[in-house]
C-alpha cells in the first residue's frame, strides 16, 4: 500500500516539474527580444537593430530629434540619447537605447591631397575643439583653425568645419572641412568652389596614427649638426642634435637640452627665406626668454646654419655649423 502511494505522489511531481518548464517557456515567448549591433555610434553612421518576433512594429519613443528610422536601420543625424521601442498586441514591449557622438570620430588622418597636378602627402586632426592639417611641401608649418563647427550635411554625414576667424565663423564661411561619409574626405571650399582650380578632387583619408610634425617643414633640419663654438675667445667643438620636440648642444665648454622649443618662419610670400628654432626653460611657459637659437639662412644659394647661446657674460657664443651626415 505504502509503495503503491510513494510511486503515485512521484508521478505527480514528475507531472508537476514539466508544468513549471513549459510556464516558463511561455514567459519568454510573451517578451519581445530586441538588441542593436552598437550601442553608440558617431553621427551620421547607422545601427542594426534585431527584433524577435520580427513582424514587432519598431519606433522611436525618445530622441527623434537625434536620429532617423527606416525599417530595421537606425541612423544618426545629431549628437543626442535614443530610444526605440518594439511593440505587439499581446506582448510585453521591450526598449534599446542608442547614443550617437562625434567623439568616435576624434582622431588623425593620413592621406594624399591631389591639387593642381601634384600629389601632397598630407595628415589632418580633428577633436572636439580643435582642427588641423598639414600637407608636405604644401606650405611651411601645420595649419589650425580658431574655431571649430560639428554638424552633419545634407546626405546626414558628420562634418567638422575650420575657421580662422571669429569673423568667419559667424558668417559661416569655412577655411576647410572633413566630411565622414563612406570615406573620410578633406576639402577647401574655396578651392573646390573655385573655376581657378582645375580638376579639384578631394582628398580622402584614412585613420592612422598621431601626428609626428613630419610633414613640417622645419622638420627637414631634424639631424645632427657640427662646429667650432666661440666663447671668450676660444674655440670649442661643439655638436647640436635637431629632433621631433628638442634641441640639445655639448661640447667641452657647456651642454644643455630643451624640450621647450618653438620653430617660426620668415617668410615672403610663400617662400621660406629663413627658419628659427628657440629653445626655453622649462619653466617659461610663456616662452619669453630665448636659451638658445638655431638658425637656417635659405637666402643664399645653399643653407646656412647657425647656433647661439644667450649667455651674456661669456658674450652670446656662437657658432657656424656644417651638417653632421
Amino acid at each position: 500500500m505504502f509503495k503503491k502511494f510513494f510511486l503515485s505522489m512521484m508521478a505527480v511531481a514528475v507531472i508537476s516539474l514539466g508544468f513549471v518548464s513549459c510556464s516558463d517557456d511561455e514567459d519568454d515567448d510573451d517578451k519581445i527580444s530586441l538588441s542593436v549591433s552598437a550601442s553608440t555610434a558617431a553621427v551620421g553612421k547607422s545601427v542594426i537593430i534585431t527584433v524577435s518576433p520580427s513582424d514587432a512594429s519598431l519606433s522611436i519613443t525618445s530622441g527623434s530629434d537625434f536620429a532617423t528610422l527606416s525599417g530595421t536601420t537606425l541612423s544618426g543625424k545629431a549628437e543626442g540619447k535614443v530610444v526605440v521601442t518594439a511593440e505587439k498586441d499581446g506582448l510585453e514591449s521591450a526598449s534599446v537605447e542608442v547614443e550617437f557622438n562625434f567623439s568616435s570620430l576624434y582622431n588623425d588622418y593620413w592621406g594624399t591631397w591631389s591639387l593642381m597636378g601634384t600629389d601632397y602627402p598630407m595628415w589632418a586632426g580633428v577633436t572636439e575643439t580643435t582642427f588641423s592639417w598639414a600637407a608636405k611641401g604644401y606650405g611651411t608649418t601645420k595649419t589650425e583653425y580658431e574655431y571649430v563647427k560639428w554638424t552633419t550635411d545634407d546626405d546626414g554625414n558628420a562634418v567638422v568645419y575650420g575657421y580662422p576667424s571669429e569673423e568667419r565663423y559667424t558668417a559661416d564661411n569655412p577655411a576647410a572641412s572633413l566630411t565622414f561619409g563612406e570615406s573620410v574626405l578633406f576639402d577647401v571650399p574655396s578651392m573646390k568652389n573655385s573655376a581657378y582650380v582645375q580638376n579639384y578632387t578631394s582628398a580622402t583619408l584614412t585613420a592612422g596614427k598621431e601626428y609626428d610634425n613630419s610633414y613640417e617643414g622645419y622638420a627637414a633640419y631634424w639631424r645632427k649638426y657640427t662646429g667650432s663654438l666661440t666663447v671668450l675667445n676660444n674655440d670649442y667643438d661643439i655638436t647640436v642634435t635637431i629632433a621631433n620636440g628638442s634641441f640639445a648642444y655639448s661640447s667641452t665648454q657647456m651642454s644643455g637640452e630643451y624640450t621647450n622649443i618653438k620653430w617660426a618662419a620668415t617668410t615672403s610670400g610663400r617662400t621660406v627665406t629663413k627658419w628659427t628654432l628657440s629653445g626655453y626653460a622649462d619653466g617659461d611657459s610663456e616662452q619669453a626668454t630665448e636659451k638658445v637659437i638655431f638658425e637656417v639662412d635659405l637666402s643664399g644659394e645653399s643653407p646656412a646654419y647657425t647656433f647661439t647661446v644667450n649667455v651674456e657674460a661669456m658674450g652670446t657664443p656662437s657658432a657656424t655649423l656644417t651638417k653632421s651626415e
